[in-house]
């Protein structure tokens, strides 16, 4: 397992609300899904826009110490969107 997915998951595991948190990130992800499929560009326009995606943003910053993003709101990490290529993969088979 991938350090950042354990290390989430360890966070998700010490906070109140981490599992409920957790279930809001998989809900978002299928639901991206099935709103665009195979569009990577629009992911990342979504991962930069979407109020959800915010919250899911600060909670595995407090998680891993590791920001999503720069000064300027774009995204440098390509953790999450190898999460999001994982896990529609899963959707495929």
């Amino acid at each position: 397992m991938a350090k950042w997915k354990s290390d989430v998951l360890n966070w998700a595991e010490e906070h109140s609300d981490g599992q409920i948190e957790l279930k809001g990130w998989r809900a978002v992800f299928r639901d991206y899904l099935e709103k665009y499929d195979d569009d990577e560009e629009g992911f990342k326009q979504f991962l930069t826009e979407d109020e959800s995606f915010e919250i899911m943003a600060e909670d595995y910053m407090e998680a891993t110490g590791n920001s999503l993003y720069d000064r300027d709101g774009n995204l440098i990490s390509d953790v999450i969107l190898d999460y999001w290529k994982a896990f529609k993969a899963t959707k495929e088979v």
